[in-house]
């Protein structure tokens, strides 16, 4: 089945705002009817066959179609989120921005980014759940978060927007009760407000931990512009993606399913972890890594045992390649490796910023640092400065 003339129409009823910003209209796609009608044949086509297996497909031909759309939802939205990247390296490549308005953008982007690096989880976790599995959290969700969960680019806008320079270096200052050894207060230093820091390394500007990620710098027209190319050539991929699958769904009639090998076939100590699928062996991670909390996290299609499956893989793999292109490093939230000592109201306060690496000495306390700070002497391998320039 065929729909024509939908892009003639939508571009006689929408005016060009409507037709080029994706943001302010909800734009039907030849695709997406297309995929829609497809699918729906699909089913049928399935139905009628009648070749497949009732061991392997417990839900028949509605499970198939349930994958179907799975897949052809999961390219939509890894399209729609490389539309708008590109939307936004190509507006912050203009000069006449504020930087107010090119952090905005950055967030948005960053924002995105965690959706792109998601989307082969997610698909894999749709597929598993049509499968009747229960998903589990992600055992690798490793944490990248600042002390208070704030993030980075929102406190650099938040400074622009109290009239302060966002391109700064910050840390995170804990003050603590030593009666009970806990942290009663905490907040974030900047600028000239770092006062008598005890520094490890060097501290990372805002700027610093944009660029060293693998994500568009949209601080700058310059370093925008080279992001544009970037996101068109992974944004090409994903529509060609998105073609192949549409002939394909068309010209599938599910023949093949319920073939192929399934786990009962496996050695038993291979079994661990794995299900059947409707498109073939799918693999729990964390139950292949013995983690008993995580037992039912990470799906993930293994073995593919028809066309469909081979086709999820191919989409599958290309969400891995873009994903690697665009959105492999996260910004890095969580705090420089460090040690102060703050006046407040000029009284000293002993305190020190969350240690990232593996230096788990005590906090010094208000003598030892006043005369670390006097003499000029060195606290397990950390230079002592009077200030720190940013």
């Amino acid at each position: 089945m065929q729909i024509n003339g939908l892009t003639s129409y939508t571009a006689q009823q929408l005016s060009p705002s409507q037709r080029t910003h994706h943001t302010t209209i909800a734009m039907p796609n030849t695709n997406d009817l297309q995929d829609s009608v497809s699918i729906s044949e699909l089913g049928k086509r399935i139905s009628m066959n009648r070749t497949h297996k009732a061991g392997r497909l417990t839900g028949g031909s509605s499970q198939v179609q349930s994958v179907a759309e799975l897949m052809s939802k999961s390219l939509a939205r890894v399209e729609s989120t490389l539309e708008r990247m590109h939307e936004l390296t190509k507006k912050a490549s203009n000069t006449d921005l504020t930087e107010l308005d090119r952090i905005n953008m950055q967030i948005e982007y960053e924002e995105l980014r965690e959706t792109l690096a998601g989307a082969s989880a997610k698909m894999n976790e749709g597929l598993a759940q049509i499968s009747g599995q229960k998903v589990d959290k992600p055992y690798t969700n490793l944490t990248n978060t600042s002390p208070d969960s704030s993030k980075l680019l929102e406190r650099a806008r938040d400074r622009l927007m109290r009239g302060e320079d966002w391109d700064v270096a910050e840390a995170y200052a804990q003050q603590y009760d030593e009666e009970i050894g806990e942290e009663i207060s905490g907040y974030w230093v900047t600028g000239e407000k770092m006062t008598h820091w005890i520094v490890g390394s060097e501290l990372s500007t805002v700027r610093d931990r944009i660029e060293g990620t693998d994500t568009v710098n949209l601080m700058s027209s310059v370093t925008a512009k080279k992001g544009v190319e970037r996101v068109e050539e992974q944004l090409t991929r994903i529509r060609d993606m998105r073609e192949n699958f549409s002939s394909f769904i068309m010209g599938y009639d599910g023949g093949d399913l319920g073939g192929g090998v399934t786990v009962k076939d496996l050695d038993e100590s291979q079994r661990k972890g794995k299900f059947d699928s409707a498109l073939g062996i799918v693999e729990f991670k964390g139950a292949a890594l013995d983690l008993p909390e995580y037992a039912h996290s990470e799906p993930k299609l293994i073995t593919p045992t028809n066309g469909l499956g081979s086709m999820f893989s191919r989409i599958d793999d290309l969400f891995g390649e873009i994903a690697g292109k665009l959105a492999a490093t996260p910004i890095f939230e969580e705090v420089d490796d460090a040690r102060t000592v703050d006046y407040a109201q000029g009284y000293p306060v002993v305190t020190g910023s969350v240690m990232t690496g593996t230096n788990t000495a005590r906090l010094p306390t208000v003598e030892e640092l006043e005369a670390l700070i006097r003499d000029g002497k060195s606290l397990d391998g950390y230079e002592v400065f009077d200030h720190v320039d940013v």
